[in-house]
C-alpha cells in the first residue's frame, strides 16, 4: 500500500534505502531542560571555584582580614603593612570577640577599614570600639551598622571622638537602636570634632524630619566644606546656631 500522507511526513530515506521514521529517533530536550542543566552547572562550577581560591588563599596575609583568627589578632598587633583592612562582617562575633580585635587594634598603625556589620555587638562591645579610637590614629571607615548598639554605646563612640579622634571620617551606624538620645550624643560631639564627614544612623528609632536629624546634617556638611571657603562657613556656623537654639534643652 502507498504510504499515507502523515507516514511520508514522519518518515525519511537512507542512502542505503533504509526507511526510517521518528519514532525511531529520540527527540533533543527542550529549552527549559537545557537552562536547568546549565544553570546547575554553572552553580556547581563557582562553588568548586570559590572552595579552591578560599584554600588557595586562605593562608594570604591581604585576604586574611576576612577571617577573625589568632593570627589575624597577632598581624594587628603587629602592623602587619599588608593588611590594610579588617572586614569580619556577618561573622557571629560578640562582645568578647570585639574586646580582643580592639586590644589589637589600638597597637596598630597601619589599617584604615574596619568592617563589624551583622554580628551580636551590644553596647558594651560599643565601648570597647570606643576606648580603641582614643588611641588608633590609622582607620579612617568604621563600620557597626546592624548590631545592638543603643544610646549608651552611641554615647560612648560619640565620647571617643570629641575627645581627639581626627581619624575617622566614616561611622555606620545604620539599623541599630541609638535613637533620639544618640544622636543628640553625637551632635554634642560634633561641635568638637570637625573631622567626621559621615554618619548613618538609618533606621535607629530618629525621626526623619527631628529638628536632631536636621542638626547632624548641617554639622556633617560643615565638616566636609571647603574651610577656605568663608561665605559657606559663616552661613553654615549661623543655620546651626539657630538650629541648636530650635532644640529642646535636654538635647541642646
Amino acid at each position: 500500500d502507498p504510504p499515507s500522507p502523515d507516514d511520508a511526513s514522519n518518515s525519511s530515506t537512507t542512502a542505503s534505502g533504509k526507511s526510517i521514521t521518528l519514532k525511531d529517533t529520540t527527540a533533543p530536550p527542550d529549552t527549559a531542560f537545557f537552562s536547568i542543566q546549565s544553570s546547575k552547572f554553572k552553580h556547581s562550577l563557582l562553588h568548586s571555584l570559590g572552595e579552591f581560591l578560599t584554600s588557595a588563599f586562605a593562608d594570604d596575609e591581604e585576604s586574611s582580614g576576612s577571617y577573625f583568627s589568632q593570627d589575624l589578632l597577632d598581624q594587628l598587633s603587629d602592623s602587619n603593612p599588608h593588611l590594610k583592612g579588617v572586614w569580619l562582617q556577618a561573622k557571629n562575633l560578640n562582645d568578647d570577640h570585639v574586646k580582643q580585635l580592639c586590644e589589637a587594634l589600638i597597637r596598630n598603625k597601619v589599617a584604615t577599614e574596619v568592617w563589624l556589620p551583622s554580628n551580636q555587638i551590644t553596647d558594651t562591645g560599643a565601648a570597647h570600639i570606643a576606648h580603641m579610637l582614643k588611641f588608633n590614629k590609622s582607620i579612617k571607615e568604621l563600620f557597626l551598622g546592624e548590631n545592638d548598639i543603643g544610646p549608651k554605646g552611641a554615647a560612648a563612640l560619640a565620647s571617643a571622638l570629641a575627645r581627639g579622634n581626627t581619624t575617622l571620617v566614616a561611622l555606620g551606624l545604620g539599623d541599630n537602636r541609638i535613637g533620639v538620645e544618640g544622636a543628640g550624643a553625637f551632635a554634642a560631639a560634633l561641635r568638637h570634632n570637625h573631622s567626621l564627614h559621615t554618619l548613618d544612623v538609618k533606621n535607629n528609632g530618629i525621626p526623619k524630619k527631628s529638628s536632631i536629624r536636621g542638626l547632624l546634617n548641617k554639622m556633617l556638611e560643615f565638616n566636609a566644606s571647603d574651610p577656605g571657603d568663608e561665605s559657606l562657613v559663616l552661613g553654615l556656623q549661623e543655620e546651626l546656631t539657630n538650629l541648636v537654639s530650635s532644640l529642646p534643652p535636654d538635647v541642646a
